[in-house]
Order: structure tokens, then C-alpha cells, then sequence
């Protein structure tokens, strides 16, 4: 991190300061509707806002108006697995046992299980977004 002539390392920029924050929430992590805050977490004061409602010169808007910019969706590699997150239906789930793939619809996906994390990987994006379901 780097300001004017200064800079800081963020672990220097925390350090001594008590980062616990427990925001409450409710909902589904699945649902539409996602999760929603119930509780009344601190704000910034509007008079502290140094960006928020000023306008603010970014040299990318034109290559990104002209569709000049490259994204992360954009790179292909030889090889390269698109992979998808299959979600639990409740938050704070701990997994059981993780499904299996019907091979005939799903040839070339595969699951992923790490610890209580579950995925798909397939060689297509659409592959591995109808695996997942």
C-alpha cells in the first residue's frame, strides 16, 4: 500500500488493531434473495467519504466501452478446466457425501471434493455450469 511518498505493508497497516466483526445476517445462501444484514453494522460517516460522490478520472472506461480490454474470461490455455462451486443450501453445512456425475450426460466433467468444499471441473463452461446442478 502506497500513498504520495509513504508506504506500508497491510499487516504493518493492521497490526494491534482488533479486526473482529461479526455482522448478523439472515436468508438463504441459496435462495433469490440471498443473504440480507439484520443487524445494525458500524458506518463510515459520510463526512470520512474521500471517493463516494466526486468524480473520479479512470483511464480504462474508453478500452472498456470498445470492448478493447482483455478479462479473465477472455484467456484460454491450452488444457484450461472451467470449474464451478456447488453451493450447500444452508450456511455453515458440513458435507456428508458428495454426488456423482451421470457420465452419459457428462463425459469430460469431473467432482472435486476439498474438505467440505465440492466442485465441477469440465473442459467448457457449459459443461461444468450443468454439472454443477
Amino acid at each position: 500500500m502506497t500513498g504520495g511518498a509513504k508506504s506500508m505493508s497491510y499487516g504493518d497497516l493492521v497490526k494491534g488493531h482488533q479486526l473482529k466483526l461479526t455482522i448478523p445476517v439472515s436468508g438463504n445462501l441459496t435462495s433469490k434473495l440471498g443473504l440480507y444484514v439484520t443487524g445494525n453494522p458500524p458506518m463510515k460517516p459520510v463526512s470520512r467519504y474521500t471517493i463516494i460522490g466526486k468524480s473520479y478520472a479512470n483511464s480504462v472506461i474508453a478500452s472498456k466501452v470498445a470492448a478493447k480490454e482483455q478479462w479473465a474470461t477472455d484467456v484460454r490455455l491450452p488444457g484450461m478446466l472451467h470449474a464451478r462451486v456447488v453451493h450447500p443450501k444452508t450456511l455453515g453445512s458440513r458435507l456428508i457425501a458428495a454426488g456423482t456425475l451421470d457420465k452419459t450426460r457428462f463425459p469430460n466433467s469431473q467432482v472435486v471434493v476439498k474438505g467440505n468444499l465440492v466442485g465441477v471441473v469440465a473442459p467448457t463452461k457449459w459443461e461444468a455450469i450443468q454439472a454443477s446442478r
